[in-house]
């Protein structure tokens, strides 16, 4: 006996089109008021679709033009393509397409199940590129709820300052000499002040790095100007390294937001300016100008007139960061960094 074989209709898809189409006229549609591509036609949704109950049932069964949509968004300019839900299949087609340029951003929401960080990681990961990128982010949306807490800021001051990096212009040396205590000082062209900031320079020549300064700070002392061309050098120099266009020789180091790394450089200048030699943290004793120079005066006149360095207090394992009254020393292991600037306001406190 044979068997008979079933006869195949399409009376209940068609049924269930006819169904659908009927519950989508109980909603009011109303035209999209945020453009998208359809998977129907391949390209922009038109209001008459999206209000159209048979464009819908259309949607339910025919063919996904997923190619030819993903081929009109990428004629768009400036494309960011995010896919958002669980997987990046999406995402994979849209970078194997063949009208896909490198100009064009695709990212995904969720990481991939092998992706070794946490959920949050990868989606904050992906929301800052896509800040980067030029996006607007939602800021109060995304921290909502969340509690925020206060945080210490740098101790350097704020000011109202242009900060643009730019080239230095580097000038023939010049000799100066310091009559008042008979000690001669080779010093080079203030404009030739470099630090670290100068390997980030542009191509531009014609610009001086140090060419914009700020005004003086609100500094509990008064301006004094510079006494004498030792004072006047170093207060170029010091002009140059913080951008301030007046400074005192009375203006304390700190006080103008100098900080261990400024004062490491600094130093290192003045050494290789007047052809001394001093220690890295001797704006610790001397934070002054005026200090300063005496301390140099000292040094340069024991190098030259006695060919030694003056003789140290301490050890030179030792730093006097404070001086005090007390007859039991307070001792303080430097980090790893091996500066000692960062006790100088637990000193001035404890003092």
């Amino acid at each position: 006996m044979g068997r008979q074989k079933p006869t195949v209709t399409a009376c209940g898809t068609v049924g269930s089109s006819q169904i659908f189409t009927e519950q989508v006229r109980k909603v009011n549609l109303k035209p999209p008021q945020i453009p998208y591509v359809s998977n129907v036609s391949g390209t922009w949704i038109t209001a008459e679709e999206a209000i159209n109950p048979t464009f819908w049932a259309r949607h339910l069964r025919q063919t996904v033009l997923f190619s030819s949509g993903l081929q009109r968004l990428l004629q768009e300019q400036d494309l960011i393509l995010l896919e958002v839900g669980p997987g990046r299949t999406l995402s994979a087609i849209a970078k194997k397409h063949v009208d896909k340029a490198t100009k064009h951003i695709i990212l995904s929401s969720i990481r991939h199940p092998q992706d070794q960080q946490s959920d949050i990681a990868f989606l904050l990961n992906t929301l800052g590129r896509l800040w980067l990128f030029g996006i607007q982010v939602d800021w109060l949306g995304l921290y909502a709820g969340s509690q925020r807490y206060r945080l210490p800021l740098p101790t350097y001051p704020f000011e109202r300052q242009r900060c643009w990096i730019e080239p230095p212009q580097v000038t023939r040396p010049s000799v100066l000499e310091d009559t008042s205590e008979n000690v001669a000082f080779t010093v080079r062209q203030d404009d030739a002040v470099q630090t670290d900031v100068e390997t980030l320079h542009t191509k531009s020549s014609n610009k001086d790095l140090y060419s914009v300064h700020s005004t003086r700070p609100n500094l509990p002392n008064s301006y004094v100007a510079p006494r004498n061309q030792l004072e006047q050098t170093i207060t170029e120099i010091w002009r140059k390294f913080f951008r301030i266009e007046q400074v005192g020789i009375y203006d304390d180091f700190f006080e103008l937001g100098g900080d261990s790394l400024l004062a490491v450089h600094l130093i290192s200048k003045l050494c290789e300016t007047l052809k001394i030699e001093l220690s890295s943290h001797s704006l610790l004793s001397s934070p002054t100008i005026a200090r300063l120079a005496e301390l140099i005066e000292q040094t340069a006149i024991a190098s030259t007139v006695l060919n030694r360095l003056p003789q140290q207090a301490f050890p030179e394992s030792l730093v006097e960061i404070k001086s005090g009254s007390s007859k039991q020393p307070l001792f303080l292991v430097h980090p790893s960094g091996g500066h000692v600037y960062i006790y100088r306001d637990l000193a001035n406190y404890l003092a």
